[in-house]
């Protein structure tokens, strides 16, 4: 039965098979987040605009096709707030959620003036590690956490 279907499967247009390789295989959606650390060991927390009910949160986005995910996370720590970052070691590969990928990586900001783009963030602002507010996701707490800063955890 199976040299059956692998010779039925051999004929097939390759256009075919990658179209049906689609239907059967899992896809992700891959995101990059950042704890951007400065000089002074604060800790840059974000409200997005699309998520204007929620709290805090760490920068970062999703990987477009072609693009490496230090690229991704540059590019997004940089859209979202004018900052470049140098990218120190990963913190944390997971799924989340289901379809989706998130890798979250420990950076150090090159410079801490921020510019907003008002079109995505609400409020962006550097917290010392001693007063962080509450995070919204669990996830992004925990990473925080990990690198030896303890997040507030009520609400």
């Amino acid at each position: 039965m199976k040299t059956l279907f692998v010779s039925l499967w051999r004929r097939l247009p390759v256009p075919l098979r990658r179209t049906l390789i689609r239907f059967v295989v899992p896809t992700y959606t891959v995101g990059v987040l950042g704890v951007v650390r400065d000089d002074r060991e604060r800790v840059l927390l974000l409200r997005h605009r699309m998520r204007e009910d929620d709290g805090w949160e760490l920068p970062g986005g999703f990987v477009d096709k072609g693009e490496s995910l230090y690229e991704a996370l540059r590019r997004e720590l940089r859209e979202e707030t004018g900052l470049d970052v140098q990218v120190i070691k990963v913190v944390r590969a997971s799924i989340p959620r289901p379809g989706h990928v998130e890798i979250v990586f420990l950076t150090r900001a090159l410079a801490c003036d921020l510019l907003i783009d008002d079109r995505e963030v609400l409020q962006a602002r550097w917290f010392d590690s001693t007063d962080l507010p509450r995070i919204t996701s669990p996830h992004q707490a925990a990473d925080i956490d990990s690198l030896g800063t303890k997040v507030r955890r009520e609400l």
